[in-house]
């Protein structure tokens, strides 16, 4: 039996394609992808939680589709850090 190599990233694969072209690739189509079904992601920071958040957004308008965690998911846990911290930080 044959023992066969596989390529590393350096080496050319069979076609002639480096592994890291076939990663821009893959990218590649990927962002294609994303253009087509006409949306953006948007990541910011909640301050007061903490929180990562994420927003689908319409590219054409602007309008945000959907809201990772939702905005009621912050105020509730923004609200219970407030309660906690006051429950918490009375001296007897």
């Amino acid at each position: 039996a044959d023992v066969v190599a596989l390529p590393t990233v350096k080496e050319e694969s069979k076609g002639g394609q480096t592994e890291r072209d076939k990663l821009k690739m893959a990218i590649q189509e990927i962002e294609k992808f994303v253009q087509s079904v006409k949306r953006n992601l948007e990541f910011s920071i909640d301050e007061p939680s903490g929180k990562v958040v994420v927003k689908v957004i319409a590219s054409d308008s602007g309008e945000v589709i959907r809201q990772i965690p939702n905005e009621e998911v912050l105020k509730l846990a923004n609200s219970l850090n407030d309660a906690s911290s006051l429950l918490f930080s009375a001296k007897v």
